[in-house]
């Protein structure tokens, strides 16, 4: 909070807002949505439950992730929605990834100019 940086009032927006995102396409349908929510997880978060569980909870107690039901949530404009997995990391633990390229997010991505500082 007393930081002292160049960016601090877009990192601080961020932090309250999240971070903006400019996809190439129209907005999801609420059909692509349900369509995405129905396939769920990849499957290799089945395998990793209690990791995925601890996880959440971590995340959760930062304050780093808010975990809504899908009504909060279905309606918010420019909604897309990936699929999470996990990758087995050898000699540690698994790491928790979102899907992008399953769901065309990635791809529809547009490129915004990079930030410079100073």
């Amino acid at each position: 909070h007393d930081v002292h940086h160049p960016a601090k009032r877009l990192l601080k927006f961020y932090k309250g807002r999240g971070a903006p995102v400019k996809l190439a396409t129209k907005p999801w349908s609420q059909e692509q949505i349900w369509r995405a929510l129905q396939r769920g997880p990849h499957k290799s978060c089945s395998e990793h439950l209690d990791f995925l569980r601890e996880e959440f909870v971590d995340m959760r107690a930062k304050m780093q992730w808010v975990v809504l039901p899908v009504s909060a949530v279905k309606d918010l404009p420019g909604l897309c929605i990936s699929p999470p997995g996990v990758i087995p990391q050898r000699d540690r633990r698994p790491r928790w990834i979102v899907e992008y390229s399953f769901s065309g997010v990635n791809a529809k991505t547009l490129p915004l100019a990079a930030i410079e500082f100073g």
